[in-house]
């Protein structure tokens, strides 16, 4: 046993031990160059598949039915600011999380903008339910006299890669 350590001790003198210790320049700069490349790869792939959804807050009240061609529709009102109309247009879609029924637990409504009333003391915007109360972790909620909660209405969905070069181009510009 001792000659075996006497032999490793010999071949590991301090030359030897400091080019072992030493990691070579190449590695590490071809290390971090490939880190580097599949980062840069990794996030604009990400970024053109992603979308960057820009919407509106506001309250939400359910609290009717309609009848349009022999269809049950759910209908409720919006209320949002002077300065939010400007952006709502029919046909947008909305996301709407209730006070009674938490979205952890049960989901969200998706509805849709049905019209606008461009009313200067109480403006308001109409939503209908397309796929009645139903949420999307496939619950139905039944309906009561009132529902509320909150909505998200969704003005603009852009890829993430698209705003990323247009808030780089109004920099530059």
């Amino acid at each position: 046993m001792n000659k075996d350590n006497l032999k490793n001790s010999e071949l590991r003198s301090t030359g030897v031990q400091n080019l072992l210790n030493k990691n070579p320049d190449w590695f590490i700069l071809k290390g971090n160059f490939f880190i580097s490349i599949v980062l840069i790869i990794s996030l604009s792939i990400m970024c053109y598949y992603v979308k960057y959804l820009e919407f509106i807050n506001s309250k939400v009240t359910i609290d009717s039915f309609k009848i349009k061609d022999h269809n049950k529709f759910i209908t409720g009102r919006l209320t949002a600011s002077q300065n939010d109309l400007n952006k709502i247009q029919e046909g947008q879609k909305v996301i709407v999380k209730l006070y009674d029924f938490p979205y952890q637990e049960y989901g969200v409504l998706s509805a849709q903008i049905q019209e606008t009333s461009i009313n200067t003391k109480n403006p308001h915007i109409n939503i209908i339910f397309p796929k009645g109360l139903k949420t999307s972790y496939n619950k139905n909620i039944l309906f009561d006299k009132e529902l509320k909660g909150n909505a998200e209405i969704i003005v603009q969905d852009t890829l993430l890669i698209t705003k990323i070069f247009h808030q780089i181009t109004k920099i530059m510009y």
